[in-house]
């Protein structure tokens, strides 16, 4: 058989999208603190004061829906089959 597996082809999807998720991570959570800070929000709302907790539980669930979006996606087309892609072009 020819080709990619479908596991190899959900494998390298979630790789990638781990480290787009992880880059906008990294941006997110210092722009984040410094805006709610900077912008005066800590008197309507209470902001965590930098439990290191509220940051991996927040990336934990980015990576989670990434990975599960990107997996039924990258299944779903793994396993569809190549002739009606081609038929319609």
């Amino acid at each position: 058989m020819l080709g990619a597996s479908v596991k190899g082809v959900a494998l390298m999807l979630s790789r990638e999208f781990t480290w787009l998720i992880l880059v906008a991570f990294v941006v997110a959570v210092p722009l984040g603190y410094f805006i709610t800070f900077e912008i005066d929000l800590a008197h309507r709302v209470s902001p965590v004061k930098a439990d290191p907790l509220v940051f991996v539980l927040a990336s934990l669930l980015m990576l989670s829906m990434a990975w599960l979006s990107a997996s039924y996606l990258s299944i779903r087309a793994a396993r569809a089959n190549p002739v009606d892609s081609l038929r319609d072009e």
